[in-house]
């Protein structure tokens, strides 16, 4: 019985990597060298002396052929989101861990500075239709 390895923290690039693979519809420039680097992080990958490559990952064992150009086909994207959800990189870790919550993030307090900006220029009693300027929270009519 093979032990599972829990899912790790992965770089900017693997991320983005797994967020490729993971896409709907499949992306057809996943690029193998990115692969393998995001397989030496979440699995066991070895190179075979037919050139191909044992990925280990979790309990389940899947054999790769590098591709003739530089980039996976349709099955081996596949193949690789199947490993990776059985592994716990499913979209929802991706979402979890990734540019998701980046991004909802900076969603999140654009809102709120954009709220307290409404907020003092209505207890300030100035015009709503004037534009802030940068740095002095002062805003300039539309005229100007």
């Amino acid at each position: 019985m093979t032990s599972i390895r829990p899912p790790v923290h992965l770089n900017n690039h693997h991320r983005d990597t797994l967020a490729h693979i993971l896409r709907h519809p499949a992306g057809h420039n996943i690029e193998w060298h990115s692969v393998v680097s995001l397989l030496e992080v979440v699995a066991s990958i070895e190179e075979t002396h037919h050139g191909r490559f044992l990925v280990t990952l979790g309990d389940e064992t899947e054999t790769f052929e590098p591709p003739k150009h530089k980039d996976i086909d349709a099955q081996q994207v596949v193949d690789l989101r199947r490993m990776l959800t059985n592994a716990g990189y499913g979209h929802e870790r991706a979402a979890s861990s990734g540019s998701y919550k980046a991004m909802i993030s900076t969603s999140s307090r654009e809102f709120e500075m954009s709220s307290r900006r409404l907020e003092r220029r209505i207890t300030e009693g100035g015009d709503l239709n004037r534009k802030s300027r940068k740095g002095d929270g002062q805003g300039e009519s539309p005229d100007d």
